[in-house]
């Protein structure tokens, strides 16, 4: 960050006038990078995870309220919302929910959306074929289908 004289007399005055370290470091560091190839800084941050966050809670309402997955996420949701409305300072946002930086929190609720939409559209709480499934059923592959199981096979 280069401060010229100038800015450097009005960044004295802000600290002086408000009377924090903590308000003048905000006015003279700026992010300019993520650090993360690809994804940009979002100047506006906080109030974009606050209006994503609303989103999405308002995208859930279409899941049924017993739901198990709509559960989850809206726990997170609302904890990510309240933290955000809570704290003004996206440093102490982001340290607070501790899972990366607000851009890819960003980039997190986009692919929520998507997924909150898909969900919605194919029904995925309903019963496949008329019978339920626990997660482990639907998720894990066949005993033949794992790594290594051809390997036995083969050699018996």
């Amino acid at each position: 960050v280069v401060i010229t004289k100038m800015m450097s007399k009005r960044l004295l005055n802000v600290r002086t006038i408000t009377g924090g370290v903590k308000a003048w470091r905000r006015c003279i560091v700026t992010k300019t990078s993520t650090g993360i190839v690809g994804l940009e800084v979002d100047l506006n941050g906080r109030a974009n995870l606050i209006v994503q966050c609303e989103n999405i809670l308002e995208a859930l309402k279409g899941i049924p309220e017993t739901n198990g997955y709509r559960q989850d996420t809206e726990k997170i949701v609302k904890y990510r919302l309240e933290t955000a409305m809570k704290f003004e300072d996206e440093e102490m946002i982001e340290e607070e929910i501790g899972q990366g930086q607000l851009e890819e929190l960003l980039e997190h609720g986009e692919d929520e959306l998507k997924l909150i939409q898909m969900y919605i559209d194919e029904k995925m709480w309903e019963q496949v074929d008329g019978q339920e499934f626990t997660n482990q059923e639907i998720f894990l592959p066949e005993a033949d289908e794992q790594p290594g199981a051809q390997e036995t096979k083969k050699e018996a």
